[in-house]
């Protein structure tokens, strides 16, 4: 069996590379949704597939363009056989209904499927009868490791026309109806494409399952959650056998970029100094991510500022590099920060004045810009910076001290021992004792 991106070469060329110059006149989303890393012949995006023939006739093998190999070979896959960051895991294909697979005896690098009795997509939907490729979506993370709730979404999917290989001599006598579906079986979203007859359906490539689109909403994933790209199966007024054909599939996904922006304020300090005073103040604008920001910072100042003084500096941590703009003076408009994940622009903001006599505040915010990942939280994104006059302190008057009386020493108890004695000698000699 050729490579895929041999079969499909032509195919893409003429077929999706149309649909990727169309939708490219239209507004660029390329910000606040990214593609999976992978690329081949102009699709973006591939995160996992199934193949048949890594090694052939092993039938669940997995492979995507991002494995870094070619797509087969007489060994499994020895990287990656999915996108790590878009699916936390993928599965083998399973299939319902008691449709059993095994290697064509011939041709190992397929399958044929047995067991099939329905003849229509109502018929097979009801029957459960089924081929299905299961995987679970990844969770991107903030910097403090909290799950973020990034969506993920759906874009394209395709699957070999193997029933069109070797002179039409494999099975080819049924149709499909493509779904996603979340782990209970139910659809998600309308049906992907149906089929009724592939002998309806010409050429040796890949069949374009869904026409890719994107990045962002195609069919939205929820961040953690299982899935399966599933195929409902039933044959056509000719299948006797009730067989079909099946052979490598995959898809590609883009995901939401999120930036969460967190702003953090300290209090005024003051300086006295004779008639001028100097205040300050910081204040920080940090990125919890899990992507890049770009953060408009602004901060009006307070209102007792004294606008032709008032400067300010700014400085990345912990790089303790200087930020866009490093310094200014005045009130700070809308500056563009650009913020790593992790990363924290710290301003410090001084100013020299008199006194402040009236109590004020003002509210500092940093916002993303239009184009950048949006912002999950936006309760964070301000901080409110209050000045007051200083407090006035009561000075009380200090409570009279008691007339201290003096201590009896010996000496003085003496004197007054004597005294008492003549007192009453004389008192006795008066009346007659």
């Amino acid at each position: 069996m050729k490579s895929i991106l041999e079969q499909a070469r032509a195919h893409y060329r003429k077929g999706i590379s149309a649909l990727l110059l169309a939708s490219a006149v239209g507004p660029s989303l390329a910000q606040q949704y990214v593609f999976a890393p992978s690329s081949a012949e102009g699709v973006d995006g591939w995160v996992a597939g199934w193949m048949s023939n890594r090694p052939p006739g092993t039938l669940t093998q997995d492979w995507y363009p991002g494995s870094g190999e070619d797509s087969f070979g007489d060994s499994a896959v020895s990287g990656d056989t999915h996108d790590t960051t878009f699916l936390a895991s993928t599965g083998a294909q399973r299939f319902g209904g008691g449709l059993t697979a095994s290697a064509d005896p011939t041709y190992l690098d397929f399958q044929r499927i047995s067991n099939l009795t329905a003849r229509s997509a109502t018929q097979a939907i009801t029957a459960q009868q089924y081929i299905e490729f299961p995987f679970t979506t990844g969770t991107l993370h903030y910097a403090d490791a909290t799950a973020a709730p990034a969506l993920f979404y759906f874009n394209a999917a395709a699957t070999s026309k193997r029933w069109n290989m070797n002179g039409n001599s494999h099975p080819r006598a049924f149709g499909y109806a493509a779904y996603i579906v979340d782990a209970s079986g139910s659809p998600v979203g309308d049906v992907i494409q149906q089929i009724n007859d592939v002998t309806t359906v010409a050429g040796e490539d890949f069949q374009i399952v869904r026409p890719p689109d994107g990045p962002g909403p195609g069919v939205e994933l929820q961040p953690g959650t299982a899935y399966a790209l599933r195929f409902y199966l039933f044959g056509t007024a000719a299948n006797a056998d009730r067989q079909a054909s099946w052979d490598d599939t995959l898809f590609a996904m883009s995901r939401q970029t999120l930036a969460d922006i967190v702003v953090t304020a300290s209090t005024v300090s003051v300086v006295p100094a004779d008639a001028q005073n100097t205040y300050s103040y910081t204040f920080s604008v940090y990125n919890n991510g899990p992507d890049t920001a770009q953060a408009l910072v602004s901060d009006p100042l307070p209102a007792a500022a004294n606008g032709t003084t008032a400067s300010w500096t700014c400085v990345l941590r912990p790089s303790a590099t200087p930020c866009a703009i490093p310094a200014g003076s005045g009130a700070i408009g809308s500056v563009l920060q650009p913020l790593n994940v992790g990363e924290t622009a710290v301003y410090a903001v001084s100013w020299t004045g008199p006194a402040i006599t009236a109590a004020g505040s003002h509210t500092i915010s940093a916002l993303p810009q239009a184009d950048s990942p949006s912002d999950p939280i936006l309760s964070n994104n301000s901080a409110v910076v209050r000045v007051a006059p200083p407090p006035v302190v009561e000075i009380e008057e200090p409570a009279p001290r008691p007339t201290p009386v003096p201590a009896s020493d010996a000496y003085s108890l003496a004197l007054l021992a004597l005294l008492l004695a003549a007192f009453g000698i004389r008192q006795r000699r008066r009346t007659g004792a």
